[in-house]
């Protein structure tokens, strides 16, 4: 299979390239055929070249001189998704959740009963979401605000502030047959949150023995998505079972990435969300050397090589 060497739709292109200058000039000629054979013409003012933020001012003058192109700055959006090379962060999504937004808008005002805005939720709202999803992973503080948005809007007719929910979205996005709406939940929920409602005996017999195995799985981070609280990132067993009962959970913060600033991390928000000890052991024995390059890993901690065996 050949690499990829650009992405077209409509009027939209992206051509990847290396920054040689003969590969470079070689694009250029490709483009003025083009321009002389079809008679159109490439506007270069709503073009830009992009180039990761260490490459040299001289290198990218001169890139820019060979194109034409003025340089442009990471992240941008190609056809309603971000385009990035550093770790994920929300303000990424901002595009997405002002669309959302402003079609809630479109509605506001307007009578609406339970039955209608569960169709418009179904039909509409949870559609837009999915060009982004099936190409990209937001992080999940994203896909919580989106799933706060539909709840507010199911549950009254504001865009914002607060409004009595009669039970949790996630009792929402059952199916109907088990007393919920048959909403779409936009990511998959945690095997140690997960609850048994109704299935096969084996499912069942798998989610009561998650309390021994799961905290047996340490996760080693690379895009440090993992969750803070539910999942085993620092040897301690998940956070959320061993913090004291009377210590308050900052479920604002979902995955490891957000506790990070650049190349370590903050120190602050340590202290704040977490025990002394806790914040301390993360300091100390957690490792750093992350890449985005892969998902984090599950190890499996009664083996010396961290691989899954199928004894327990």
């Amino acid at each position: 299979m050949d690499p990829l060497n650009h992405l077209t739709y409509a009027d939209d292109t992206i051509i990847l390239s290396s920054a040689d200058p003969y590969s470079l000039r070689k694009i250029v000629d490709v483009l003025s055929k083009y321009e002389h054979t079809s008679g159109q013409m490439i506007n270069k003012t709503k073009g830009s070249f992009y180039m990761h933020s260490n490459v040299s001012s001289t290198v990218s003058s001169s890139i820019g001189t060979i194109n034409g192109f003025s340089r442009g700055e990471f992240p941008f959006t190609y056809l309603g998704c971000p385009i990035f090379y550093i770790r994920r962060r929300k303000d990424y999504y901002n595009d997405l959740i002002k669309n959302v937004k402003a079609k809630l808008h479109s509605w506001k005002g307007k009578l609406i009963s339970y039955g209608e805005k569960a169709t418009l939720i179904s039909s509409v709202l949870q559609n837009m979401p999915t060009h982004i999803l099936s190409v990209i992973d937001p992080p999940k503080n994203v896909l919580e605000h989106i799933h706060k948005t539909f709840a507010r809007f199911f549950w009254s007719n504001k865009e914002e502030g607060r409004s009595r929910h009669w039970t949790k979205w996630q009792n929402l996005c059952l199916p109907k047959e088990e007393e919920g709406v048959g909403f779409r939940s936009l990511h998959d929920e945690l095997p140690t949150t997960v609850q048994f409602r109704q299935g096969y005996r084996v499912w069942r017999k798998i989610l009561e023995a998650r309390e021994e195995v799961e905290h047996e799985i340490l996760w080693e981070m690379n895009r440090v998505s993992t969750n803070v609280w539910h999942e085993n990132w620092t040897g301690l067993r998940a956070l959320y079972h061993i913090v004291p009962n009377d210590y308050t959970i900052n479920e604002d913060i979902q995955e490891v990435a957000e506790l990070r600033v650049d190349d370590t991390w903050d120190e602050q928000l340590l202290a704040q969300s977490f025990p002394t000890e806790i914040a301390q052991h993360i300091r100390q024995e957690v490792p750093f050397d992350t890449t985005e390059d892969s998902w984090d890993v599950p190890r499996w901690m009664p083996t010396p090589s961290g691989k899954f065996s199928d004894t327990f």
